[in-house]
């Protein structure tokens, strides 16, 4: 075993930059990944996800169909548990927005010409 492997197992091999973002541990089966593809399912998978979208979990997966699609189910899952900090975070930033805009522009800054927004922003926002 390579001295890289027993530092790194189960790891699959490292994007461009390195260790850090591009760094994933590819999930395995009995580690809270079901494995439920076989056969003509991983056909049809892979169709209904396009070519494309699964080339990506396929080379990360060194081809192989089953882990590719365990890695974009723990992608998947990944996702969903970023979901609702992600939505506190959009909120509290757009309260903060709103409550700096309203102290420098009043309560309607986004009809306040002073406030920057053009044309074009102020009929979104009126949407």
């Amino acid at each position: 075993m390579a001295g890289s492997e027993k530092l790194n197992p189960g790891r699959i091999p490292e994007g461009r930059g390195g260790p850090g973002a591009y760094r994933t541990t590819v999930p395995r089966p009995g580690k809270g990944v079901k494995t439920f593809a076989e056969g003509d399912l991983l056909d049809r998978l892979e169709a209904a996800f396009s070519p494309e979208r699964m080339g990506t979990y396929l080379r990360a997966a060194r081809e192989d169909r089953k882990q590719a699609v365990r890695l974009y189910t723990w992608n998947t899952a990944m996702c969903a548990a970023f979901y609702g900090p992600l939505q506190a975070l959009e909120i509290a930033m757009r309260n903060a927005m709103h409550r700096e805009l309203a102290a420098c522009y009043g309560e309607e800054w986004y009809d306040e010409p002073a406030a920057g927004l053009d044309r074009g922003a102020r009929e979104r926002i009126a949407v």
